[in-house]
């Protein structure tokens, strides 16, 4: 068995021993040394493989546990079989375009690419604050563009009240219907939803309170922040939901405040479940997260304006709330003219 015994300088001047043993090799033993120095003082020099191990730990940190296993796992699958051994000052931006089209040729979707890339940039840009590499040669490489493929604009796919209404009247158990119809009725997100316990429904009010999500985190779920500030939000809820809900509510017995109203684990079989009952009630499939996408449709065609929809559905920003549904308000030019002139 093989050893290893050196010196390095923490982040606070400090000059630390450290020493390793058990390696079958004396190679091994200089790979560990070589390859712990190079993460912990950093260098342009550093391969992209080092570069990502500092980037999680430092994000493990700073952000929440499933953003760092998105990433890792985009990392892991995507980047690192490619890029791993190269030292992130020979990343070109020639290279990083071969791997763009290497990603294309290989069936992923623009937009799936484009999500890889966008990690890949990030953790480059990590490089460039922290390790002095010069310049970040994915955002060198320019915008994701898919030559040669036919771009086709996102189609938002959606149902409407009677649509919904087919559904809901299809078959389904009763904890689904009471899943869907908080998730037609109030355009909360799946983790959302299933994060509901008694205390966040008040009755009197007519509102649920939206303040936790459920999340897939290392083999389970669980409970955990809102997806963004914005995400915690109270949300009116119309007649026909209260009276579900309630009705759910005493069905199970669920008293205690700190009760959920669903159990997780449906999350897994809710997707089976929307196709099936679409099918019996002959309607066209939807995704789960496109329920989400009706109740939006439902209030443009209400007539709300997009800052109510942004404060409903828990946006961030109102530019996101307008780059998923301005092409729902296609008549809004048409109105402003027509006011205009009878003026």
């Amino acid at each position: 068995m093989w050893l290893c015994s050196f010196y390095y300088q923490n982040y606070s001047g400090e000059r630390i021993k450290k020493k390793k043993q058990g390696f079958s090799t004396k190679r091994e033993a200089d790979e560990y040394e070589r390859d712990f120095l190079a993460k912990k003082t950093g260098s342009p020099s550093m391969t992209f493989k080092q570069l990502a191990e500092n980037y999680l730990a430092d994000a493990r940190a700073r952000v929440k546990p499933t953003t760092v296993e998105s990433a890792s796992n985009i990392l892991r699958v995507h980047i690192l079989p490619t890029f791993g051994a190269t030292p992130i000052d020979a990343i070109t931006p020639a290279s990083v375009r071969q791997w763009e089209n290497d990603e294309l040729a290989a069936g992923d979707a623009v937009s799936s690419v484009a999500t890889y890339k966008n990690e890949f940039s990030i953790v480059m840009n990590f490089a460039c604050r922290f390790y002095g590499l010069a310049s970040n040669p994915v955002r060198a490489a320019g915008p994701l563009k898919a030559t040669g493929r036919k771009q086709q604009e996102k189609k938002l796919h959606f149902w409407t009240v009677d649509e919904f209404e087919r559904f809901i009247l299809s078959g389904l158990h009763p904890e689904y219907i009471t899943v869907f119809s908080t998730l037609f009725w109030t355009g909360c997100r799946v983790g959302e939803c299933l994060a509901l316990t008694r205390r966040d429904i008040d009755f009197d009010a007519g509102a649920i309170s939206i303040n936790k999500n459920v999340e897939y985190i290392h083999g389970g779920y669980r409970a955990q922040a809102p997806k963004t500030p914005k995400s915690v939000r109270r949300v009116t809820m119309p007649k026909q939901l209260s009276l579900v809900l309630r009705d759910w509510i005493q069905q199970t017995d669920i008293q205690g405040p700190a009760d959920m109203l669903f159990p997780f684990g449906i999350r897994g079989t809710i997707k089976n479940v929307i196709h099936a009952g679409a099918a019996r009630a002959g309607l066209p499939a939807i995704r789960v997260h496109d329920l989400r996408h009706s109740h939006a449709s439902m209030l443009v065609s209400l007539g709300f304006p997009p800052i109510v929809i942004r404060d409903r559905l828990g946006h961030s920003d109102i530019k996101t709330t307008m780059n998923i549904y301005s092409h729902l308000y296609p008549t809004a030019g048409d109105t402003v003219a027509a006011r205009l002139g009878a003026i």
